[in-house]
């Protein structure tokens, strides 16, 4: 695996018929989370893969949903 780039991840927030009628008031409380993404140069596989800080927030937000 090789490092590709590093992307934003837009989380939570509202979604819908709620974002056509409210644009981008619809869109507080949504999160961005970086997430590093790798790519195998042979198959064409991507991986995600979180920061530590980054990983803690995604845990909470994991729980705080029941998964």
């Amino acid at each position: 695996m090789r490092f590709a780039y590093t992307a934003d991840f837009r989380v939570g927030g509202t979604s819908g018929s709620w974002k056509l009628l409210l644009g981008e008031l619809a869109e507080v409380g949504e999160n961005m989370f970086p997430l590093n993404i790798y790519v195998c140069p042979k198959c064409s596989k991507i991986e995600l893969y979180a920061g530590e800080s980054i990983k803690e927030s995604l845990l909470r937000l994991a729980d705080k949903h029941g998964s």
